[in-house]
């Protein structure tokens, strides 16, 4: 098995370090930081089985860390670890609904066994697929580090033909289309071959594209749907929160 990646956010540049070498002894690799705001690029960009975020950061002091990490990786399961604990924190804690709130006197065999926890859960077989369509290969790289590490399944499909060949293989939850491949009609032949099959119609489509910077044409599904038939419409280049947050109102179950 891999080894597998572990986000660590501590102000405690002493602790970070330590926490760093116990956590290489116990057979993961770290990224480890001081603030939310020095590992927001590293966070978009690799797959991590969780993070360990202390109530204290370079940001200063309180959960606010934890609140800003979720709106980048929102299924990343976290750990909270304070030096000292008190009720209205713990409780406070509590309230994110965290993996598990670790007090650093107390060793930290609990702390590496939740790390092993949240390792053993990365791949559950439950989470959901999104299919990505785009010929960029740094684009499909980045945005496949974007959704695994929000806790989605991620199948590439570089071009039209190969995502029909997708397709025929399994029904992702979700698809995200580029329009402009190999040629300009690619993304727009895949929407209406989507729309007319009975079993792949209804699965959300969000277009993420540069055609309106390439071509000056504008989309919006809400009143072009009857040639443009996606969900949602996102121009290229896309932040990873901004992303997440558009795949999950897709995927959130009808009111």
């Amino acid at each position: 098995m891999a080894t597998q990646s572990v986000l660590v956010i501590d102000g405690d540049a002493q602790a970070r370090s330590q926490l760093v070498e116990e956590l290489g002894r116990a057979g993961f690799r770290t990224q480890a930081f001081g603030g939310i705001g020095a590992a927001r690029e590293v966070v978009c960009s690799r797959a991590f089985a969780c993070a360990i975020v202390d109530v204290v950061t370079d940001e200063g002091p309180g959960l606010e860390a934890v609140n800003r990490l979720r709106r980048i990786a929102p299924r990343l399961p976290i750990i909270v670890t304070a030096a000292e604990n008190s009720r209205t924190q713990e409780a406070e804690v509590r309230e994110l609904n965290v993996l598990y709130y670790h007090v650093k006197g107390f060793g930290t065999e609990e702390l590496l066994e939740a790390v092993r926890e949240a390792a053993r859960g990365v791949r559950r077989p439950t989470m959901r697929t999104i299919l990505v369509v785009d010929d960029d290969r740094d684009y499909q790289d980045a945005v496949r580090m974007m959704l695994e590490n929000a806790g989605y399944e991620v199948v590439s499909a570089y071009s039209k033909d190969e995502a029909a060949e997708k397709l025929a293989a399994g029904t992702p939850d979700l698809i995200i289309l580029d329009i402009m491949m190999d040629r300009l009609s690619d993304g727009f032949q895949v929407l209406y071959e989507l729309r007319g099959d009975p079993k792949a119609k209804s699965i959300p489509v969000l277009s993420v594209t540069a055609v309106s910077e390439k071509t000056g044409f504008s989309f919006q599904p809400t009143t072009d749907g009857d040639y443009f038939p996606a969900d949602d419409y996102m121009a290229k280049p896309v932040k990873a929160d901004e992303l997440i947050a558009r795949v999950e109102a897709l995927l959130a179950p009808a009111s």
